[in-house]
């Protein structure tokens, strides 16, 4: 009795055959045919199309497997931070929350991983107008038409104007 291991040395699907000699004088051989796909040695690590990414609250990327197996997942990520989802070979990003992460890609099939930093801040406060004249006794709004959602106002002279904030 005897074994044999086979290991394929290099990534994709293969086709061979295996001899096997015998020592004995009548010589008997073997022939086994293989076929499959390998995850061999050789293969590199996976690697991606960015190692970091910066969004703003409620943007979405997506960063791209540029070398893997095919099959991929992802995880030890802050789900509070970002919604994160793999199909094929693109990972979608969904800023949730302002922090920083890390997400954790693995190729199923090698066990190899590779790490994407993210960060995510809240967006530049916009508003609807960046000037304004206004005569005594007179109200204008001004829309804050993106930020964060909570705003406070400073740095204005209160004996010439009074400012209030509601909402947007």
């Amino acid at each position: 009795t005897f074994s044999v291991t086979f290991s394929p040395k290099k990534a994709g699907e293969f086709k061979d055959k295996l001899v096997i000699r015998s020592n004995a004088s009548d010589n008997p051989t073997f022939e086994i045919s293989l076929t499959g796909v390998g995850y061999g040695n050789s293969i590199d690590d996976i690697t991606l199309s960015t190692k970091s990414v910066s969004l703003n609250i409620g943007e979405t990327t997506t960063v791209n497997v540029t070398s893997g197996s095919g099959s991929y997942a992802v995880s030890d990520y802050d789900k509070k931070v970002v919604d994160v989802s793999v199909k094929g070979k693109v990972i979608t990003i969904n800023a949730l929350s302002a922090g920083n992460t890390s997400i954790k890609v693995t190729d199923t099939n090698t066990k190899k991983t590779a790490q994407v930093a993210v960060k995510v801040a809240y967006p530049d406060i916009a508003l609807s107008t960046k000037e304004m004249s206004l005569n005594v006794g007179e109200t204008k709004q001004i829309e804050v038409t993106s930020g964060s959602g909570s705003y406070s106002v400073s740095d204005y002279d209160k004996s010439v104007i009074g400012v209030s904030v509601k909402g947007k």
